[in-house]
């Protein structure tokens, strides 16, 4: 049976938490103007906190804006040079377990070599100036991007190209907050990992002289590495992906899909769903499914993306066929082969009734190269992509 999960009406702490290695906040959703024209959106910014790091977190944003017709908008990938560090602290450890001397050591250097000349070519900035994190209130300002705490709400300035251009948008949560540990949103593996998620804010601003209305959705997470981007094994690190769907449903219910993916062999694992009415959340039973109804090739990648999806839950006789408002969200990230983070529209059934909707689709852990086969094959795949 469907179990009914804790949650918090108030604003939780959104905080940075140094304690924890890895966190982000992330902020995706849909303006329009007054005119009707629509703009998604989708904003990610990271902080990894290592020993070797002292201080100073490894920092890193990234920006996605998509105008309504599916047209190219804007794309912005940076990074601090702390960041760099932490991940060849990442890059050594699992080049140490997956591979015996020398055979470790070359392929790290290998690998770092190609994450540099990765981001070079891909428009991966280093930004030498960090951002500025505030507590009471919680702020992250960088540049032209702040998110912050605002008298109960939350305000975001998003930068929509590189020339300064920005849209001011004040989000009004609409549901109460889902606060969980992730042993108990995904208790098969534990992952040790705290999630805060808001699925429904109302958003107004302005971008220019033009007045903005939309919907918005923000998760917080942090904790560790393991068990959430690898697995440890006694004589390997296996990298994981994870499928993810945020996806608003026009009769007022949000539904939030997510699953594990290997990233060697793309083999899906353990998952979970949750349903977001009015007042409650729901944790459904694992009677879901997703079949792939299309795949995508990046021309800058070769990374095959699996972009379109039949959702099947069956406590809630759901059915919804998700489809990409454009094809191409790819989106550049230090130290990974590239993730496909796109807003996506949902139609089908539910309860009987027909249903539409929008949202979000993230697909991570697509093109790693943890084997030597896999890695010549992703050369290839980039060659031939180029």
């Amino acid at each position: 049976m469907p179990t009914t999960l804790q949650n918090s009406i108030e604003l939780p702490d959104l905080s940075e938490r140094r304690d924890a290695p890895i966190e982000w906040w992330f902020i995706q959703g849909s303006a329009r103007k007054e005119s009707g024209e629509a703009l998604h959106f989708m904003a990610a910014f990271f902080q990894v906190h290592l020993p070797g790091n002292g201080h100073a977190p490894a920092q890193m944003l990234l920006v996605h804006v998509l105008n309504g017709d599916g047209a190219p908008g804007h794309t912005a990938s940076r990074i601090t040079p702390a960041m760099i560090t932490a991940h060849e602290a990442i890059a050594r450890e699992l080049s140490r377990t997956n591979f015996a001397f020398p055979l470790s050591h070359v392929a790290f250097r290998r690998h770092m070599a190609d994450t540099l000349r990765f981001a070079e070519t891909n428009g991966i900035r280093t930004f030498e100036t960090p951002a500025s994190l505030g507590n009471a209130p919680f702020s992250i300002e960088w540049d032209e991007f702040l998110f912050t705490e605002d008298a109960g709400a939350l305000s975001l300035r998003l930068p929509l190209n590189g020339s300064g251009e920005t849209a001011e948008l004040r989000l009004e949560p609409q549901r109460p907050w889902l606060d969980e540990e992730g042993a108990r949103l995904e208790p098969v593996v534990a992952p040790p990992y705290r999630y805060i998620c808001c699925p429904r804010l109302d958003l107004a601003g302005r971008w220019g002289d033009t007045q903005l209305t939309g919907q918005a959705w923000i998760d917080r997470q942090w904790g560790e590495f393991d068990r959430w981007f690898f697995k440890r094994e006694p004589n390997a690190m296996r990298p994981l992906g994870w499928d993810w769907f945020g996806l608003s449903l026009e009769n007022g219910h949000d539904v939030l899909l997510a699953r594990q993916v290997d990233a060697g062999s793309q083999s899906h694992g353990a998952g979970y769903a949750l349903l977001f009415s009015e007042g409650e959340m729901t944790r459904l039973d694992d009677n879901w499914s997703s079949e792939v109804l299309r795949h995508w090739t990046s021309p800058r990648t070769g990374t095959t993306y699996p972009i379109a999806h039949r959702l099947s839950i069956e406590a809630m006789d759901l059915q919804l066929d998700i489809a990409p408002v454009a094809e191409d969200q790819e989106i550049p990230v230090f130290g990974l082969p590239s993730i496909w983070e796109g807003a996506v529209t949902a139609s089908g059934r539910m309860l009987g009734s027909s249903v539409r909707g929008a949202g979000r689709l993230e697909l991570f852990g697509y093109g790693y190269a943890d084997t030597i086969p896999r890695y010549m094959a992703q050369q290839l795949r980039r060659a031939l992509a180029g």
